[in-house]
C-alpha cells in the first residue's frame, strides 16, 4: 500500500473557536480554550558542585521532556479541547490525523514541540533521501510518512475522548506529566464524561488509581494495537512543555491528592530513592555504598516497586529530603511539601533537565550531581563524599 504523507496543521486553524462549551458539544470542528500559556522564570539550580557542568548541562541543555534551552525565560503553551468530527488515530504514537495530508500539531503538545521531536528523531518520523553533495551522498530529511491500512483500523461508531495510544505512557511520569493533562477538559466541561477515553492498553493498576483519585470512572476503551477511525473524535492538548506549566502541575497535585485516603504528613522522611529495579539501565552501580554513606544521615533506600502506588505518594507527601536518581519516580516531586528539597543523580551519558524545571516551577529546592560513566546502559558511580558535601550546602541553606 502507499505510503500516506502529510503536513501538520494547528487545531485553531483546522477548526473555528465554540461560542461556548455547549456549541463545542454540538458541532464538529470547534474547539474551546482549557488552560492558558504561561511563562516560567529562567534559575539555575539550588545546588552543586561544578558551575561549568551544571549551568551548561541545565540551563542551555535542550531535554527531550522540556525541548527547549531554559538559560532565558521559557513559555509554556496552553491547551485547548477540539471537537473535531471524524478522525483517525495512529496506533503507538502521537498523530492525530484529522485529514488524508494532515495531522494535529497539538498531538505533540504544540508546534514547537513538535519540530523539535521531529528534528531529534528522524530515522522514528520520517522517511530519508539521499542528497549528493560535494563531499558525496549524505542523508536528508525527507517527508512525514506512515503506512495506514485502512482495513485494519478499528472503527468506532460513538463519541469519544482521546486519552493515549502510545505504549510510553504506562511510563510514570508520561502518565503524569503527559497524559493526565487531557483530562482537565473533564473538569471544565463536565458532560464529557459520558464519553469514553481511548486508550491503547488495558490500564494498570497505578493508572487506574490515579483516575480513580481525580474522580474520573468513565468507561476507557481498548484499541489493542490498532489504529482508530473515530466517527467523532474529541481532542484535548496537553500544554507544552508541562514541566513548565505552574497551573497545570497546580490542577494535577490538587486534583490528584483530593482523592486520596487521609494520611499524616507530619513524619519528615529522608528518602534515597533506589533504582536497583531499573530495567533500562542509568542504575548507580554503587548504591549500596550511597545508602550506607547517607544512613546516618537518617535517609532510607526506598525502592518503589516494592510500594504500593499510595504508599509511594505518600512517601513524597511526607519527606523533607529526597535524593533519587534520574527516573520515573522524579514524577513524585508533584506531591513534595514546597518546604522539602529534592537532589538529582544524573549519568553524565543521559542528562534530563525535566525534574529539575518541574521543582523550580513548583518552588522546590533543587541540587544535581552528576556521576561517572561505568560499564553499558548509561549505569554510573556516585561519590559518596561529593553527595555528603552537597547535602551539607543544603543544610546551610535551610538554617
Amino acid at each position: 500500500m502507499p505510503l500516506r504523507t502529510f503536513e501538520f496543521i494547528d487545531v485553531r486553524d483546522w477548526c473555528r473557536p465554540a461560542e461556548s462549551p455547549e456549541q463545542l458539544l454540538k458541532l464538529p470542528r470547534t474547539w474551546w480554550p482549557l488552560l492558558a500559556s504561561c511563562r516560567a522564570p529562567a534559575a539555575r539550580p539550588d545546588w552543586y558542585l561544578s558551575r561549568e557542568i551544571e549551568e551548561k548541562l541545565f540551563l542551555s541543555r535542550v531535554s527531550s521532556n522540556i525541548g527547549l534551552p531554559l538559560d532565558r525565560d521559557a513559555a509554556a503553551s496552553g491547551s485547548v479541547l477540539a471537537h473535531l468530527g471524524p478522525a483517525i488515530v495512529k496506533d503507538s504514537s502521537l498523530l492525530i490525523l484529522v485529514r488524508d495530508n494532515l495531522a494535529l500539531a497539538e498531538g505533540y503538545g504544540d508546534r514547537r514541540w513538535a519540530d523539535f521531536q521531529l528534528r531529534s528523531w528522524p530515522q522514528a518520523h520520517n522517511l530519508y533521501r539521499s542528497v549528493v553533495g560535494v563531499n558525496g551522498p549524505n542523508w536528508q530529511m525527507g517527508v512525514k510518512a506512515y503506512d495506514l491500512d485502512e482495513r485494519g483500523l478499528l472503527h468506532l461508531d460513538r463519541p469519544c475522548l482521546y486519552l493515549s495510544v502510545r505504549q510510553d505512557d504506562r511510563n510514570l511520569y508520561h502518565w503524569i506529566f503527559e497524559t493526565l493533562p487531557r483530562l482537565v477538559c473533564l473538569e471544565a466541561i463536565p458532560e464529557l464524561q459520558q464519553f469514553p477515553l481511548l486508550v491503547r492498553d488495558p490500564l494498570t493498576e497505578l493508572q487506574l488509581a490515579f483516575l480513580r483519585w481525580m474522580g474520573f470512572e468513565q468507561e476507557v476503551i481498548v484499541t489493542g494495537g490498532r489504529s482508530v477511525l473515530a466517527a467523532d473524535l474529541f481532542f484535548a492538548s496537553i500544554p507544552s512543555p508541562p514541566a513548565l506549566h505552574r497551573p497545570l502541575l497546580e490542577w494535577l497535585q490538587h486534583r490528584i491528592t483530593t482523592g486520596l485516603p487521609n494520611a499524616s504528613c507530619s513524619t519528615r522522611r529522608r528518602l534515597f530513592i533506589s533504582r536497583q529495579d531499573a530495567r533500562n539501565g542509568r542504575q548507580v552501580v554503587n548504591e549500596d555504598e550511597v545508602a550506607e554513606a547517607l544512613l546516618p544521615l537518617g535517609f532510607e533506600r526506598l525502592i518503589m516497586s516494592r510500594c504500593s502506588p499510595l504508599e509511594q505518594i505518600q512517601a513524597f507527601q511526607q519527606a523533607e529530603k529526597v535524593i533519587l536518581p534520574h527516573g520515573a519516580a522524579g514524577a513524585h516531586l508533584l506531591f513534595m511539601p514546597k518546604k522539602s528539597s529534592i537532589i538529582e543523580l544524573h549519568s553524565p551519558n543521559q542528562i534530563n533537565n525535566v525534574y529539575f524545571a518541574a521543582a523550580k516551577t513548583r518552588g522546590i529546592p533543587y541540587g544535581s550531581l552528576t556521576g561517572t560513566s561505568v560499564g553499558v546502559g548509561n549505569n554510573y558511580l556516585v561519590d559518596p563524599q561529593s553527595l555528603l558535601r552537597l547535602l551539607a550546602l543544603t543544610e546551610r541553606h535551610h538554617h
